[in-house]
């Protein structure tokens, strides 16, 4: 069965769906839903195209560590500006 929720869902669900999608990292989903609350779209846009941009054989962990990364590291950025 499912709810309207899943029929119809937030932006916020939408982008961390398509980015758990895209980082072939579906079992932290739930991280990814966390990020889209917690951080600026400019943030996660800007982690995620940097994080699908190197090749494959570039990427030490996984793109969805690299991700992960990014967002902290950008996060951090962008509070040290606003002090």
């Amino acid at each position: 069965m499912h709810t309207e929720a899943e029929d119809n869902p937030s932006p916020d669900s939408s982008l961390a769906w398509r980015i758990a999608r895209e980082l072939n990292d579906l079992k932290n989903l739930a991280l990814y839903h966390s990020y889209c609350r917690r951080f600026s779209l400019q943030i996660i846009l800007k982690a995620y195209l940097r994080a699908l941009a190197p090749p494959d054989e570039e990427i030490r962990v996984s793109r969805g560590a690299l991700f992960n990364h990014l967002c902290q590291l950008y996060a951090q950025r962008e509070k040290r500006n606003d002090n």
